[in-house]
């Protein structure tokens, strides 16, 4: 759904789909958060949402998650960050995050 000119919040709605692996949201004009029940889909692998005009505070987000691009938040470095074991590819870039000790701190893997 990028590229589709998307206007207004993203609905809470989407998160009863469950079964959804990747949701790619960006290069729209959509605002807001976030939904909270996004935290809960667990099979969500994949969410874009660069180029978009969100904003405030992520609670949330699914533990599988392996893929999260430029989700353009602001303030502290969510805590969610910290249980998302799959995660592979984090892109951070375009956010206003405030410095965060635990994210400096964070365990690698070896490739």
């Amino acid at each position: 759904m990028s590229w589709n000119k998307l206007t207004g919040s993203i609905p809470p709605s989407l998160s009863r789909l469950q079964k959804l692996t990747n949701l790619h949201l960006q290069v729209n004009n959509l605002t807001g958060q976030i939904p909270d029940p996004f935290g809960a889909m667990d099979s969500l692998l994949e969410l874009q949402l660069g180029k978009n005009r969100l904003s405030g505070v992520i609670r949330s987000l699914p533990i599988k998650l392996q893929i999260a691009l430029n989700l353009n938040f602001e303030g502290p470095i969510p805590d969610s960050l910290k249980r998302l074991d799959a995660l592979e590819v984090l892109d951070l870039s375009n956010n206003r995050f405030t410095y965060s000790c635990w994210f400096v701190g964070m365990n690698r893997r070896d490739s």
